[in-house]
């Protein structure tokens, strides 16, 4: 066996490369037990892989049992020995050479109990001898010295106690005692004497108890109720919790232990607690481990090669076919698959695991924790801890990290550009595309585990269908290559949630789309417990268009105009006061007059770069469609000024984005919501505003001049020509007049 091969296995099979190393040393036992033994003593992943790769590296300890060596390569000895090894090795002590039944370790070497006990100045007697044990004040003792104590424990910790809480029972005093160390009657003796030393460890000082077993009799009195008794809390965080952690002569939670051990991850450049390392010793931070490609394992479920989720007695099970328990959801207050959130213990189903919304406390759109559906709150606003939240050193955003590193977007921004840059440190023109396609993957994801959520492989079919061939490639070629909105990924998702509430009914009625009726359909557009039936529409035309259904008639809603009263004086007079109110802030000046004047979207707005403006023969030139707009004297200036001192609220100083409005993450524009919020700041009304503006345009302009001009599509400015009654029919007859004359 190659060394390479040796090194692959024990990632792959460890159990596999042991079982096969000690059957080449030893005769005497079959495959089977040798593989039962390794497999009792080799326990989980990462201690079986690291004996399979001392034993590869050095075999030879399974025949001569020479430390040094780690400790599970002496209880494998051990164990081969006790299940009728010949040829296996016992253990050796590293001082005499005498083989071992049992292990006493010092660092990487094992010894016999004569060579490993520690030798000092008795505090009885003053002879140096092997310390036997240490008496009350943790000074050494010979054999020779006992420390003494005739006294009956469980009577001087009830007279302790009785100080505390007067007539605290003694058989309840005398059991907590028993419990806190059952099979340790000297242990017990040590807790007594340092309770009797400091009684204040029994009201609120634990956390500088010497033994761990104080704790535990501390809480066996509290759950008996007995008076008096403090349960401590943690000295770093002051979280009354578990504090069984030595730190500094303290007690402490394992969360502050894991803090106080903090490193940062060679791979992902996290500051964590290691879950592991590398074979040079370099810390790797729990997730690197639990994502390394090296530790996936084949899912009894999907029998595919995937990250481990879940391990039950059949085996391990991705995140996928890990099966959820059905709560009550506290957001949505549907019955659905999910798990309890860690930030308020309450049930959340996995649909508002991943939804994004903006928060009724901070406004931005994040992650929802808590709230409800009509009212959602984010996760700083759920628990506005700053030990749990940090802004990405990368894009500023304030998310859940596991340490001060980058978030999860730009670590694999980062990880991405270091796979597919070249020497030179930039990513070739060719693999562009593919970086940019690889980058932005969370509405796949989403869409994905929509579509996974609906229970039958017919129906999965047919979202899957539906999502990728007519949601997700209407998305695409709207956008036309530029960055996706906000709002468009919210129609894309509620149309397939639709979808998904109209086939999970069909299949509780047990009906398909085939077998419904249209009195089916009825029925379910008319129950009280019925979720985005204008989208559910747009999902029953599409199957009826592709032959899926038959039979159902779901009529859409005409749009005849806009359905809000229009003002168009107060629009101007906000035009006006834009235009000349120097103590407003020019950026949100430029904005609100492209919306105003030209109604603009924030969308549209946000995505404007510099090479939109255009100054010619002294004229400023606006691009917002194929023909640019002439900009009037002050509108040009506020652009010019915008394009020389722009900045994001990120930075200090003027910044080299190419973007009209840079947006606090480097390289990004302002984000549609942060538009908006500006605007509606300065008091625009921006459906009602933008309304305005197109009515008022489309009674001016033509179809085909308003879309040219204003970047919209041609069918938009179609129907808001009729809704304005505007009469160009004649207009392209004169204009073809024009050219033949």
């Amino acid at each position: 066996m190659t060394a390479t091969g040796s090194a692959d296995r024990s990632v792959a099979d460890p159990i596999g490369l042991i079982t096969d190393l000690v059957a080449d040393a030893e005769s005497e036992l079959g495959s089977e037990t040798i593989r039962t033994v390794v497999t009792a003593v080799a326990g989980g992943r990462a201690k079986s892989r690291n004996l399979a790769k001392f034993l590869a590296t050095r075999p030879a300890a399974l025949t001569d049992g020479r430390s040094p060596a780690p400790r599970a390569v002496g209880d494998l000895l051990i164990a081969l020995r006790k299940a009728g090894a010949s040829a296996i090795s016992p253990p050796v002590c590293a001082g005499c050479g005498k083989g071992l039944r049992s292990l006493q370790r010092q660092g990487q070497d094992w010894y016999c109990w004569v060579c490993i006990k520690e030798t000092s100045e008795c505090a009885a007697c003053g002879n140096i001898r092997r310390v036997t044990f240490r008496d009350r004040k943790g000074l050494p003792r010979c054999s020779m010295c006992p420390d003494h104590d005739d006294r009956d424990p469980a009577t001087v910790i009830h007279t302790v106690i009785n100080t505390i809480a007067p007539g605290a029972d003694r058989d309840v005093v005398a059991e907590a005692l028993r419990r806190s160390a059952p099979h340790r009657p000297h242990y017990r003796q040590r807790v007594v004497w340092a309770l009797e030393e400091n009684p204040r460890l029994l009201t609120g000082e634990a956390h500088l108890s010497p033994h761990r077993a104080i704790l535990k009799f501390i809480d066996l009195l509290h759950e008996a109720g007995v008076a008096g008794i403090v349960r401590p809390s943690c000295p770093r965080c002051h979280r009354v919790v578990r504090i069984d952690k030595p730190l500094d002569g303290q007690r402490v939670c394992r969360n502050c232990i894991a803090k106080s051990r903090v490193e940062e991850c060679v791979r992902c450049g996290a500051r964590r607690e290691p879950a592991t390392r590398d074979e040079q010793g370099r810390p790797l931070c729990p997730n690197c481990l639990v994502t390394d490609p090296a530790n996936a394992e084949v899912c009894i479920g999907c029998k595919e090669r995937r990250r481990v989720h879940t391990r039950t007695a059949e085996g391990p099970l991705c995140p996928n076919c890990c099966p959820l328990s059905v709560l009550v959801c506290s957001i949505c207050g549907l019955t659905a698959p999910g798990n309890h959130s860690k930030l308020t213990g309450l049930p959340r189903c996995r649909g508002c695991f991943q939804r994004q919304a903006h928060c009724t406390t901070c406004g931005r759109v994040r992650g929802i924790h808590s709230g409800t559906a009509d009212a959602p709150v984010c996760g700083p606003c759920t628990k506005p801890d700053a030990e749990l939240w940090h802004p990405c050193p990368t894009c500023g955003q304030a998310e859940r990290l596991r340490s001060p590193g980058p978030c999860r977007r730009c670590t694999l921004k980062q990880r991405l550009h270091e796979l597919l840059a070249d020497d030179s440190g930039s990513i070739p023109p060719k693999l562009q595309a593919l970086n940019d396609a690889l980058a932005v993957v969370r509405l796949e994801r989403h869409v994905n585990d929509l579509v996974t959520s609906h229970t039958t492989a017919e129906g999965r079919k047919i979202l899957h269908r539906y999502a990728t061939w007519h949601l997700l490639r209407r998305l695409r070629r709207r956008s036309r290559g530029n960055d996706i909105t906000h709002t468009q990924l919210t129609v894309v998702r509620q149309h397939l949630r639709a979808a998904v509430h109209l086939l999970n009914w069909l299949e509780a009625q047990g009906l398909t789309l085939a077998t419904c009726r249209q009195a089916d359909l009825e029925r379910w557009m008319t129950s009280d417990d019925v979720r985005h039936r204008r989208e559910a529409g747009h999902f029953v035309r599409w199957a009826l268009a592709q032959k899926i259904a038959r039979d159902l008639s779901f009529p859409a809603v005409r749009w005849n105009g806009p359905s809000q009263a229009m003002d168009d004086e107060a629009r101007w007079a906000t035009a006006r006061r834009l235009l000349h109110d120097d103590t407003l802030k020019s950026e949100n000046r430029l904005a609100g007059l492209l919306l105003l004047p030209y109604a603009q979207w924030p969308a549209a707005i946000s995505r404007l770069t510099v090479d939109h403006i255009e100054e010619t023969d002294g004229a400023v030139r606006l691009r917002l469609g194929a023909v640019p707009v002439d900009l009037p004297g002050p509108v040009a200036e506020l652009a010019l000024q915008q394009v020389a001192v722009r900045r994001s609220h990120a930075v200090l100083a003027r910044t080299d984005s190419p973007w009209l409005f840079p947006g606090g993450q480097p390289g990004r524009p302002i984000s549609v919501w942060a538009m908006g919020e500006r605007l509606r700041k300065l008091g625009i009304r921006l459906a009602e505003t933008r309304s305005t503006a197109l009515f008022q345009l489309a009674t001016e302009l033509p179809a085909a001049v308003l879309a040219r001009t204003l970047g919209i599509d041609i069918t938009v400015a179609v129907k808001w020509q009729r809704a304005a009654a505007g009469d160009w029919g004649a207009y392209a007859a004169e204009v073809s007049r024009r050219n033949n004359s």
